[in-house]
């Protein structure tokens, strides 16, 4: 935006995100954070000069995307939420639902190539109904932890060094016999760290 009185400089930009002033100063370059996944945003700015006038920029509309994707090799005895940014508050959650049968799996895809020799830290926590069935957080196919009773309702964080170059990121929740009708299993992913790098 431009203002009117060429002579008299600029005073500030106003950033405004979705109604919100974001920021109010004289940088004519602002990085916008914080932003969530899957939301619309609507950003302008105004253009103040010395003398008083103001002008305002053309409304930019934009979605951020997300670069995880969920999955289920058996959907109806899965339930899958992507939270972003994920915390113990608003933690994403893989959930195997109360179903007698076999090699369930819930899964959730950074869609981001990632390097041999990376670490990737997982922070979570699981609860599960009975310590009679073998439930396990897999990386890429590669067993992370076993998902025991011994570790049930307690935080916990996984550091894995990935094993080869990989296209993505797949975190997978995996049951692999057959349980009892009314056993389930809740994972809560607080965090996902790749080299350092909040990803999740």
């Amino acid at each position: 935006a431009n203002t009117s009185d060429n002579m008299s400089g600029i005073n500030r930009y106003d950033y405004i995100v979705n109604g919100e002033l974001k920021y109010s100063g004289n940088n004519n370059n602002y990085p916008v954070t914080g932003l969530q996944s899957n939301v619309d945003y609507q950003v302008y700015v105004n253009a103040y000069d010395n003398a008083g006038n103001v002008v305002s920029s053309n409304v930019l509309s934009q979605r951020v995307l997300s670069k995880w994707t969920t999955s289920s090799n058996k959907p109806y005895a899965t339930e899958i939420t992507i939270r972003e940014p994920s915390s113990e508050q608003n933690p994403t959650l893989l959930r195997v639902l109360p179903y007698a049968e076999q090699d369930i799996s819930a899964y959730i895809t950074f869609n981001e190539a990632v390097k041999a020799g990376s670490t990737v830290s997982i922070t979570y926590m699981y609860t599960r109904s009975s310590n009679n069935y073998y439930i396990d957080l897999l990386i890429n196919g590669y067993k992370g932890t076993s998902l025991n009773n011994t570790g049930n309702n307690t935080k916990k964080t996984l550091n894995y060094t990935m094993k080869n170059d990989v296209g993505n990121l797949i975190l997978q929740l995996h049951k692999s016999d057959i349980s009892s009708s009314n056993y389930y299993v809740d994972l809560y992913i607080y965090e996902v760290l790749l080299d350092g790098r909040k990803i999740l």
